[in-house]
């Protein structure tokens, strides 16, 4: 469409069967990036387009032209038509350079952009500029100087070199006491280690205690054995709200209207803590009970309409009830019609309140933090016009729930799980830094799909070299102010070997070559599952030894029974003692045992209706069977298509 004198081409078919909401959001990051280091987008495409290949060292190339053309073009229709985040950012700071009365405190800046050095500058001419910075004294601190030596700004010597200077310097080592490092097996015996340590460290006192968590899998889990001994965290980090039972509960509604309420997904969400949540719970819960057990008696696989049939049959006013608000609830949602983003979230809430699920919200931190951000995106999308089908607002969903973190402000605790951007300028007893190999620490910049870095360095961007210079700062800050840190990360994963970070391998290196010591944790790696002061004690277990009531002893017993009596006594004392069976399962599709049966009851009705199969024609005898047969696999073909 036309955007001002911009004449902006189909992009949509360019990206066909692609996540084009993955495209716009790597499109608006390098667009907020350009607007933040005021990049000069040369006047055409073409110019653009020779930029990139001068860049990329290469001759002329389609995907090239391709990529200057598409970033080009939507670049100059961005700034025809609207602001970005970055845009509106500057403008705020140049309207309060204007209007600045009081001293201004600037906390640990790092890498300002040239406009926030220009704001600092213009707000010095009228008020106080107060930059609080940490205080570095390479020189003097034995420690700082041995990590500045590990990773220099300039490199002007060789490791080797430098370690020997450090041994002339000082010949005992600023590290050795105060910083360890530990590489498990792998993720169970990371995460052990952890709580270990951490117990340790509590029981001596120490009252401020962070966990850099780089790897969430092991940071969840470690948070979990803690728990387990009463120890709580306080988790700055979160972890994403999609992985929340208050999201999931919304993916699951999303499944269910897509795909005829099948059977699986409609329990799932019945069982689910937030549906129906204005229903008693036990009234709840016998009706979803008695449901499944009804629903897989008459092996139902999808299909509401079909579900409600076997409520009426079943005499069952609640459950149809409950089936009732299920069929509004989708009807509110409309997933065969476009709306916009803002069309979808009020369609989604309507949805939701009628099954009883934002009631549930109403009792549960995530459910309220989850609320709250649909609430918010609402608002901010309420002028967008922009028509989608069901499945894209699905796919933005998703990514909205995916980029918002969950966070459990109601625990006070001296252990604090953080990030690593997190603890800049903070002092903390005790550090531990997990997860941190060679693919986590210092990881890369997310660049995107657009632009390597020799084009963004070419360009003026930062590239992954200021990226690592950054980390390295924030680790040297982050140890020179902790009495004591530990380093873990796994050595293998998966079979195969892990690294630990080259950051810490080149800190180790250096350290074994001035004194001797890598600096490995040798009672860690002596007793990885050691159970730590303050942990669980080991207790010797004896096998259970169950008791059989007379009468529940069985007077006979078939020959399928005593084999599962020898073969497993607990499963034959469940079974055949206290009579537990497992319960029917839906069933998926035909299996040959169905086709045979079918087969057989459309031959006893053709011979019955046709007993004389010789006096037909034989045109007329073939009809006949393929009206029985239609008419016998009917409905198994409603339920399941490919029967």
């Amino acid at each position: 469409r036309s955007i001002g004198s911009f004449q902006v081409p189909n992009y949509r078919r360019w990206f066909a069967g692609q996540d084009r909401w993955s495209v716009a959001a790597e499109l608006a990051s390098l667009f907020e990036e350009l607007t933040r280091w005021r990049v000069g987008m040369p006047a055409s495409a073409e110019d653009f387009a020779a930029r990139l290949e001068r860049a990329y060292e290469a001759g002329k190339n389609a995907s090239f032209g391709f990529e200057a053309r598409l970033v080009h073009e939507l670049w100059h229709a961005m700034q025809a038509v609207a602001l970005d985040t970055e845009a509106a950012y500057q403008l705020q700071l140049g309207v309060l350079a204007q209007e600045a009365t009081d001293p201004i405190y600037v906390i640990a800046p790092g890498r300002l952009a040239p406009a926030e050095s220009e704001f600092l500058q213009r707000c010095a001419e009228r008020v106080p500029v107060v930059c609080v910075l940490e205080e570095r004294n390479s020189l003097a601190d034995p420690q700082e100087r041995t990590l500045s030596a590990a990773w220099p700004q300039t490199i002007d010597d060789g490791l080797r070199g430098r370690a020997q200077s450090l041994r002339r310097e000082m010949p005992s080592s600023g590290l050795r006491g105060r910083l360890r490092f530990h590489g498990a097996v792998e993720a169970e015996q990371e995460a052990r280690a952890i709580a270990q340590t951490v117990r340790g460290w509590l029981a001596d006192g120490r009252s401020r205690i962070a966990v850099v968590t780089l790897d969430r899998v092991v940071a969840r889990r470690a948070r979990a054995l803690l728990e387990r001994d009463q120890v709580l965290v306080r988790d700055e980090a979160g972890w994403p709200l999609s992985t929340t039972s208050a999201a999931t509960a919304i993916g699951r509604w999303f499944e269910l209207a897509a795909n005829d309420c099948y059977h699986r997904d409609l329990l799932d969400l019945l069982k689910s803590p937030f549906a129906f949540a204005d229903w008693p719970r036990e009234h709840r819960r016998r009706t979803v009970w008695d449901f499944e057990r009804t629903l897989k008696r008459a092996s139902i696989r999808s299909g509401l309409e079909r579900y409600l049939e076997l409520a009426q049959r079943a005499g069952s006013p609640a459950l149809k009830q409950m089936l009732e608000r299920i069929r509004r609830g989708t009807e509110a949602l409309g997933r065969n019609r476009r709306k916009s983003l803002a069309g979808w979230l009020t369609a989604l809430r309507a949805s939701l309140e009628s099954i009883g699920v934002y009631r549930g919200f109403e009792s549960d931190a995530a459910g309220m933090q989850l609320v709250e951000l649909l609430d918010t995106l609402a608002a901010e999308l309420s002028e967008d016009r922009l028509p989608l089908d069901f499945g894209e607002f699905r796919r933005w969903m998703g990514r909205r729930l995916e980029a918002a973190a969950f966070r459990d402000s109601s625990v006070e605790s001296p252990v604090v799980f953080t990030s690593l951007n997190a603890t800049r300028l903070r002092s903390f007893d005790a550090i531990l830094v997990m997860g941190a190999d060679a693919s986590r620490l210092p990881g890369i910049p997310a660049s995107g799909i657009f632009f390597n870095q020799r084009v963004r360095s070419d360009l003026g961007l930062p590239g992954t070299a200021d990226y690592v210079e950054d980390v390295q700062e924030l680790l040297i800050g982050l140890l020179v102010r902790s009495r004591e840190t530990l380093v873990t990360w796994q050595r293998s994963v998966a079979g195969e070997p892990n690294l630990v970070s080259p950051l810490f391998e080149r800190l180790r290196a250096l350290h074994e070559l001035a004194w001797g010591d890598a600096l490995d944790d040798s009672e860690l790696a002596m007793e990885p599952d050691a159970i730590g002061a303050g942990g669980l004690a080991l207790v010797v277990t004896v096998p259970p030894a169950p008791i059989v009531p007379s009468a529940r002893v069985p007077q006979a017993i078939s020959a399928s029974g005593y084999n599962a009596l020898m073969a497993c006594p607990y499963q034959f004392y469940a079974r055949q003692v206290l009579g537990l069976r497992e319960s029917d399962e839906v069933q998926e599709q035909l299996e040959k045992r169905d086709y045979g049966t079918r087969v057989h009851d459309i031959l006893t009705q053709f011979h019955r209706l046709h007993p004389r199969v010789l006096a037909m024609e034989p045109a007329a005898a073939e009809q006949a069977l393929y009206e029985l047969s239609d008419a016998a696999f009917a409905a198994d073909i409603r339920a399941n298509y490919v029967a």
